[in-house]
């Protein structure tokens, strides 16, 4: 897969002096990512599916324009999700990291915002700028101080297959949550599923439930055939 921040190739020239290398460097050998060329990256904080903090990114490039969806769903604070647009810059030789200045769409606590959001891009990583907003005078959320912000911790990039298994398999439990839980509610409870952690890897992974009166945690395996998900083995932990 294609990253973000294509590695320069150098050119190599041979010169009449026997056994010198030389490399040349410019801006001509820096390629960015072609129209339709589509990146993700996701992070996950913690072991239990119960507190876990995830984060991911997903990203078109068409040229130096970047289009995308970005959510952050931390375990204990309401989460802040939504589609993105904006302009990338050049590649910074310095830290060899490319930034997009963005407008994002964030929808939390039941409203909508315009918000500027600051990424920057490395070899195999992204990071989410993060700082004190303030409105400006269209009613979009802007950075007080767009130079001295804080990037959050990196998120990873990771093929855009295994993203989709992640949110596809986390919707499947979440609407199946009430036949796929181990166990019967109580006192006329219904399950639903409030933590999923899942493997690509090992096609596997956990979610925590509860019913309003008791909590479980669940194992599982689960595959993809023809776009359609099953899931097995649910084992209570």
């Amino acid at each position: 897969m294609k990253k973000v921040l294509i590695s320069i190739v150098s050119l190599v020239a041979l010169v009449a002096i026997a056994g010198v290398i030389k490399f040349n460097f410019s801006d001509s050998d820096i390629h960015f990512p072609s129209k339709g060329n589509e990146i993700c990256y996701y992070t996950e904080v913690g072991q239990d599916p119960a507190m876990i903090d995830i984060a991911w990114l997903r990203v078109n490039f068409d040229g130096d324009f970047v289009t995308g969806e970005f959510q952050n769903i931390p375990a204990q604070t309401d989460s802040k999700i939504g589609e993105f647009s904006g302009n990338l810059s050049s590649i910074d030789p310095s830290s060899m990291t490319q930034k997009a200045d963005l407008w994002w769409q964030a929808f939390a606590e039941g409203m909508l915002a315009t918000e500027q959001l600051k990424i920057r891009f490395g070899e195999d990583a992204a990071e989410v700028g993060y700082g004190e907003m303030t409105p400006d005078d269209q009613g979009r959320y802007v950075y007080t101080d767009p130079e001295n912000i804080s990037y959050w911790q990196p998120l990873s990039n990771i093929p855009c297959q295994d993203l989709s298994d992640r949110l596809d398999v986390a919707d499947y439990i979440r609407n199946n949550v009430r036949t796929l839980a181990p166990e019967d509610p109580v006192l006329g409870g219904q399950w639903y599923a409030y933590g999923i952690l899942i493997n690509p890897e090992s096609k596997s992974g956990s979610f925590a439930y509860e019913d309003g009166h008791i909590q479980g945690m669940a194992d599982f395996s689960y595959s993809v055939e023809d776009d359609e998900i099953l899931i097995s083995d649910v084992t209570k932990k």
